[in-house]
């Protein structure tokens, strides 16, 4: 537990100094707190209320609502990439890849099959709010080649299941989530059933790696002594996970990255330099 206040007008600021204690520094951004100041304000009529924050990264973070002892209310964020086994109708791995919204979560989740000869899928979706125990209707299903990742025709994907299967539009979702899991069941619209629990990421835990200290002309000689093209080397002043910036700042959705963020980049830049960039053309999009 780190720190705790009142809730009243100096809800913000205790917010603030609790997340400065947990990142020993100004937080680059305060919505992980203000996200949740509905909640705030629900309880703030009630007397002797107050709230605690746990977490060390802006995708691991939990509120309490307290009130002589007692725990009114828990949110636990969501945001982030899960990793895992589910199981049901059929078995395989699950990855789902989830954004924070201002008053609500949505990203992707990828079904891949132990069986093979089975399509492989990806959905998309959106809560209703960010609360720890939900319920929603995915948009519809995509099929993917097991083989190549890319999405199936329905000329294929008859080829592949035979003219008397048919493949699920879509799917009902339940599920919770708390400090340590992210628990989900579901069943589509032809009744094909699944479940998991998936624990949540390590990723913004410091590393358990042991690192070398060493100044430049120390590293040189190191990387000398080497089989060369065997080996990948990062320098950095903290004791980071190995993850890109993007996933770090507590995104995981690559789609609305790409469909949002980067056509966003596009337009600003367009307007401050003078070249204009083609995004369809693979190599001006890899440059922007």
């Amino acid at each position: 537990m780190v720190g705790g206040g009142r809730t009243g007008k100096s809800t913000k600021a205790s917010g603030r100094r609790i997340l400065e204690k947990i990142y020993r520094r100004k937080p680059v951004r305060f919505e992980v707190l203000r996200s949740y100041e509905q909640k705030v304000r629900e309880y703030k009529s009630r007397k002797n209320v107050a709230f605690s924050v746990f977490g060390v990264s802006a995708n691991v973070l939990e509120l309490q609502f307290m009130s002589s002892g007692r725990v009114l209310h828990t949110m636990s964020k969501m945001n982030g990439q899960w990793l895992g086994n589910f199981s049901g109708s059929t078995t395989g791995s699950v990855v789902v890849n989830i954004d924070e919204r201002q008053e609500h979560y949505e990203g992707t989740a990828v079904l891949i099959e132990d069986d093979q000869t089975l399509p492989h899928s990806v959905v998309s979706f959106r809560t209703a709010n960010k609360e720890p125990k939900f319920q929603f209707r995915t948009e519809p299903i995509l099929a993917l080649d097991p083989r190549t990742g890319n999405g199936l025709s329905l000329d294929e994907l008859k080829q592949r299941l035979g003219k008397d299967e048919v493949f699920s539009k879509y799917t009902d979702v339940a599920g919770t989530v708390d400090r340590e899991s992210l628990t989900l069941t579901w069943s589509t619209n032809t009744g094909v059933e699944g479940k998991c629990v998936l624990p949540r990421s390590k990723a913004g835990q410091p590393s358990e790696l042991v690192p070398l200290e060493k100044n430049w002309a120390e590293f040189m000689e190191y990387v000398s002594n080497l089989k060369g093209c065997r080996y990948l080397f990062r320098g950095q002043n903290e004791p980071w996970r190995l993850r890109t910036s993007f996933h770090r700042s507590g995104r995981a959705d690559l789609s609305s990255f790409l469909s949002e963020d980067v056509p966003a980049l596009y337009k600003h830049l367009s307007a401050r330099t003078k070249h204009v960039f083609n995004l369809n053309n693979p190599d001006e999009n890899g440059a922007l």
